[in-house]
């Protein structure tokens, strides 16, 4: 009955939470049937706004027995089973055959790089969502680690730069793990004490970040790139948003993209921009397909 009140005739009264308060209220099942978990989420000004709210809405003089105080409910909202993903199938794409508006995340080097969609309907729920995660999680202590041993693809969280991130793990080795950032790209190696199962509904958001190569480009001599090419991608992509075009894939079907840079009124193909600086050379013809 309770709930019901909460709730409000066709969900009236969380609804005008939401509008008022922007917290958002949701009702989990609970293991004893006869009851229900709700929770409020959103930044600590939000949360506390919706707290005065459903305080007035449930007087303290009639409803002792609702305290409002803060309570863990891991137990319930993060089962020790952790959640088996495909995660590139919840891998943002890069359109092909269309010029597509991205964001480089991440350079790994002068030909490979990570790219966010900002135009994308999802891309706009990032930053809630790590505004969600960085509360939910806070320092760590009152979330369940990962269970051992970590399974190489296991998806989970890290705390990295004071903010939780969604990540996949690669590999783990002497207490140490590398993880791919999914919503930013690019890998770091991690103490595997500091990874943290991930919740259930930190899963429904689509990964942002797509892995992308440079089309028809390679290093000037052997097979790593210079330090200068990838200084000078990050230069050329910082802070603006810039254009790809899916050309083709390779054999693990990772974008290949001439990738635009626009000054004033000229698109510029940061591709042949790299070969022109003397930073990559063009791939023989046989073997730009």
């Amino acid at each position: 009955m309770l709930v019901g009140r909460l709730i409000g005739r066709k969900g009236a009264f969380i609804n005008k939470i939401k509008a008022t308060t922007d917290a958002t209220v949701i009702v989990h099942p609970h293991k004893n049937r006869k009851l229900k978990l709700c929770s409020v989420e959103g930044t600590k000004h939000q949360v506390n706004a919706a707290l005065e709210m459903i305080r007035k809405h449930f007087p303290e003089s009639q409803y002792p027995d609702i305290t409002l105080q803060q309570v863990s409910s891991q137990p319930q909202a993060q089962p020790q089973v952790q959640p088996q993903v495909n995660a590139q199938s919840m891998q943002i794409e890069l359109t092909a055959g269309v010029v597509v508006e991205v964001r480089v995340s991440a350079v790994v080097s002068g030909g490979e790089l990570w790219v966010q969609q900002p135009l994308h309907p999802s891309y706009s729920a990032l930053h809630r969502l790590q505004t969600c995660m960085n509360l939910n999680y806070g320092d760590g202590s009152n979330t369940p680690p990962l269970p051992g041993p970590i399974s190489d693809g296991t998806v989970c969280v890290a705390h990295i730069n004071d903010h939780w991130m969604r990540c996949q793990v690669l590999s783990s080795i002497n207490a140490m793990s590398v993880v791919l950032l999914l919503d930013i790209g690019g890998t770091v190696t991690v103490p595997s004490s500091s990874l943290r199962q991930i919740r259930y509904d930190y899963m429904t958001l689509p990964f942002q970040a797509s892995q992308c190569f440079l089309h028809g480009v390679q290093p000037v001599s052997g097979d790593m790139w210079s330090d200068a090419a990838s200084a000078a991608m990050e230069e050329w992509a910082s802070g603006v948003i810039l254009f790809a075009v899916v050309v083709s894939y390779t054999e693990d079907y990772v974008p290949l993209i001439n990738l635009y840079r626009r000054d004033q009124d000229q698109f510029v193909l940061l591709n042949k921009k790299l070969v022109e600086l003397d930073l990559a050379q063009w791939i023989s013809p046989q073997h730009s397909s």
